[in-house]
């Protein structure tokens, strides 16, 4: 009797402390949110008054500051249009591949595995400054264009989507294939009408997570925009960074959740997809 009350104190004491360290992780990565969004409702005289007290009313005018001379629509639309153009061209590539690497044998396929497997180690960082290089050789025009970022993003992460297709792809019963093939179907109608929608929610999820990333991307686009086709992350940034210059934190805060809204809304929007393909992503990697 003893030893199972002992037992019961000890495990309601474990689930006490991790709950407790739960919320405390959780109050962590909230505050500091809602601590941005009423200081971005603040004036600069309240910030430098008191950084902690909360506005003395609810006012917009920084989001409308910042939505002005951040030109946030034609920014929006660039980010919008490279962000679709990057993702369609991201899968189109990686879902062939994948299916070509898995269900076909031939010279170099072993290389280009290791290749891909290779290329997930390298940051993109790195690849940075020589492929500004590369691409300005060919023509002075291409950096400054929305086309050449849609190609780079759609590139960025084929090394890695393409080694999480394989192995989905590679759990596809050959024998549906084979007998598709028996009954008169082609190469392109075993691909659209078996491999993808076996693999439709891996698709889903590489497309959510990319159309997010490349929308709100910043690196990359800063290296290779001028102000006139700025994506929202580059051209909010730098209102921000003329705001900080003159102490205006209110007006920094506002462009910080007017760029945040949008990813924010998607993750929300789409939330069960996205958490869907991680769960199967890890059970591939198991």
């Amino acid at each position: 009797m003893k030893k199972t009350f002992a037992g019961s104190a000890s495990s309601f004491a474990v689930k006490f402390i991790i709950r407790v360290l739960l919320i405390f992780w959780a109050l962590m990565i909230i505050f500091p949110v809602i601590w941005m969004f009423y200081t971005s409702m603040k004036t600069s005289g309240e910030f430098m008054t008191n950084q902690w007290a909360l506005p003395s009313k609810i006012r917009f005018d920084n989001y409308v500051t910042a939505w002005k001379a951040a030109k946030f629509s034609t920014y929006f639309v660039n980010s919008l249009f490279i962000a679709i153009v990057a993702t369609g061209l991201h899968l189109a590539f990686v879902s062939t591949t994948s299916y070509a690497l898995v269900k076909y044998n031939f010279f170099g396929k072993k290389f280009l595995n290791s290749f891909y497997f290779a290329a997930i180690m390298i940051p993109a960082a790195l690849t940075l400054i020589p492929l500004y290089m590369q691409v300005y050789s060919i023509s002075a025009a291409l950096p400054n264009n929305r086309l050449t970022l849609c190609v780079i993003y759609a590139a960025q992460a084929i090394p890695m989507n393409t080694f999480l297709l394989t192995k989905f792809v590679g759990g596809i019963n050959n024998g549906i294939l084979e007998s598709a093939e028996i009954d008169g179907a082609t190469e392109y109608q075993k691909f659209f009408y078996i491999v993808l929608p076996s693999i439709k929610t891996m698709l889903i999820f590489i497309m959510l997570t990319n159309a997010i990333g490349n929308f709100n991307e910043y690196t990359t686009a800063l290296t290779f925009l001028k102000e006139n086709k700025y994506t929202i992350a580059v051209g909010i940034s730098s209102i921000r960074t003329e705001a900080q210059i003159s102490n205006e934190y209110g007006l920094v805060f506002a462009s910080i959740v007017l760029l945040l809204l949008p990813v924010l809304t998607m993750y929300t929007v789409f939330q069960g997809a996205i958490t869907k393909g991680i769960d199967m992503s890890e059970g591939v990697k198991g």
